[in-house]
């Protein structure tokens, strides 16, 4: 907030210019992704809960007869002065406050879209063809002499007026049919007192969206870097609304009320005879209101405004913008889809199809690669997409580094309780499956070691594969028949008088000695003895 300077560049006021550029980024990006703003988090895959007061909006249909007031407006604007090429089909705006050029400085508050001039006209020559700064009652300075002002946006959603005339070669807006634009009487559609915009007049959604201070409940968790945010108002029936102030009361500089001490209150203004003295007030509830305001504004920027029928002799076709509503998610409700590239474009009249338009829904094989533009109609309504995005922007702004608080001011927040959640590796089993595979492979090795006791009892020794007993078995065997040089090889099979050949394996027997195994000659061929006799293969 810059001081307000005066006569001789000092004062001790501030007027209130507008939410910082932050903020005004953070409200674009929630805007486009319809989505809390990646927040980075203290730990990963944490989650904690955070408990504050934020401001909401909260929307409501207009009364029927504030309804029927702002639509007898508009067709005044229509019908008066020639202004129906100006129509507009969408209008988002604040309530106007105006200093009367009467000398005095009265202050007239208009909350209608569009405010006549001293002599009730709405002319190309009144301060309303270009619709009125729709934030105005942001920046009226010290016109109101500082004192508060109520913080409601109107939207007004008209979306007949994007019509043309039926069976006309010329693009002339429907709502020219009101006054019957060109005197041709066949055109002419007047309203009437029950319905002053006539046969545009269908299909009209109004609203109105106050800011409140609320009290938010918010969840956060990241599970592997994902975000997921749960928001409840709580309470929010009995919120208190809150005012837009355009003036405060700050801290002096030197002579001019400067002191050792904070200054912060809503001091009057010095042309209605206000007080001046409020040194070393400081009222930490500003803080809060200030941003709240500075919140809604950023906020409103995506709305305030209004889009219209390009006028045919503008050379262009299409609507002309000078809000940023159709380049947010906004137009993906039921009562601004008529807004979107598909819809508008899918129509003959007034709006010729783009090359992008002809080239995503043709159904040529050279352009088929193309994706179709979404045809799904939406269901959320525009009002509750208002209230869910400004929370969504609410919780957003936590995620900029420059609008953290300053945890050593005595006004910042309570820390919280962080939880962290660590994964590693915990091995299950069933205790039943368990025990039955070990106890297989027990009862098994159990029953492997009971055979070979039993046989090596039967046997009376024990017998194992080592080199040693190999080479002691093969060096006492002898054969029952003589094998000629030539069938000493390995060919297979083995000649036929070797297949009925014996093996003899002599055993001798002793007590501690060991016995050499003598040369078996061919005359001995036929010993007897203990002998074991094995078929050569």
């Amino acid at each position: 907030m810059p001081s307000n300077k005066g006569t001789n560049a000092q004062s001790l006021y501030y007027i209130y210019n507008g939410p910082s550029q932050v903020v005004k980024q953070t409200a674009i990006g929630v805007g486009a992704q319809n989505a809390i703003l990646p927040i980075a988090p203290p730990l990963p895959n944490s989650s904690w809960t955070l408990t504050f007061n934020a401001p909401s909006l909260k929307c409501n249909p207009l009364s029927s007869v504030d309804s029927l007031a702002m639509q007898q407006n508009i067709a005044s604007f229509i019908t008066r002065g020639g202004n129906c090429e100006q129509a507009a089909t969408f209008l988002a705006w604040f309530p106007r406050y105006i200093v009367s050029s009467d000398g005095w400085g009265h202050v007239k508050n208009y909350s209608q879209p569009y405010v006549p001039n001293e002599y009730g006209n709405y002319t190309a020559f009144s301060n309303n063809t270009a619709f009125l700064d729709p934030q105005s009652a942001f920046n009226i300075g010290m016109a109101t002499g500082g004192q508060p002002h109520d913080a409601i946006m109107y939207i007004a959603v008209l979306p007949n007026m994007t019509d043309i005339r039926d069976f006309s070669l010329t693009s002339t807006p429907h709502a020219c049919d009101l006054s019957g634009w060109d005197e041709v009487d066949q055109f002419k559609s007047p309203g009437t007192p029950e319905n002053p915009l006539g046969d545009v007049g269908g299909n009209i959604t109004m609203l109105q969206c106050q800011m409140y201070n609320s009290t938010y409940q918010t969840n956060f968790s990241y599970v592997n870097e994902a975000q997921i945010v749960s928001i409840q108002l709580s309470d929010q029936d009995n919120d208190k609304a809150v005012p837009i102030v355009n003036t405060v009361r700050g801290p002096g500089i030197e002579g001019l009320g400067a002191g050792n001490c904070s200054t912060l209150n809503e001091g009057g203004s010095p042309s209605d005879g206000a007080d001046l003295g409020k040194d070393c007030d400081f009222d930490s509830s500003l803080l809060f209101q200030l941003s709240y305001q500075a919140t809604l504004q950023a906020f409103a920027n995506l709305l305030t405004g209004n889009i219209t029928l390009s006028a045919e002799e503008s050379g262009k076709n299409g609507l002309l913008d000078t809000t940023m509503v159709r380049s947010t998610s906004f137009v993906d409700t039921k009562e601004l889809y008529y807004l979107t590239d598909y819809t508008l474009h899918a129509v003959s009249d007034p709006f010729a199809p783009d090359l992008q338009f002809a080239l995503q829904n043709s159904t040529a094989s050279d352009a088929s690669g193309m994706a179709r533009l979404p045809q799904n109609l939406p269901s959320q309504s525009l009002q509750d997409a208002i209230e869910t995005m400004f929370k969504n922007f609410t919780v957003s702004l936590m995620s900029s580094p420059n609008l953290r608080p300053n945890y050593s001011s005595p006004n910042a927040p309570d820390k919280v309780n962080v939880t962290q959640s660590l994964a590693q590796t915990v091995y299950v089993y069933s205790a039943g499956k368990l025990w039955l595979a070990y106890g297989i492979a027990t009862a098994v090795t159990l029953a492997s070691v009971l055979i070979g006791l039993l046989v090596m009892f039967t046997n009376g020794a024990t017998y194992s594969n080592n080199f040693s007993t190999i080479l002691r078995v093969a060096r006492a065997t002898g054969l029952d028949a003589y094998i000629f040089q030539a069938d000493m090889d390995d060919r297979t099979p083995a000649p036929r008088p070797l297949t009925n050949t014996s093996v003899l394996l002599s055993r001798e027997t002793g007590v501690g000695e060991d016995k050499a195994i003598p040369k078996i000659e061919e005359s001995q061929l036929t010993t007897k003895g203990p002998t074991t006799h094995t078929t050569l293969l």
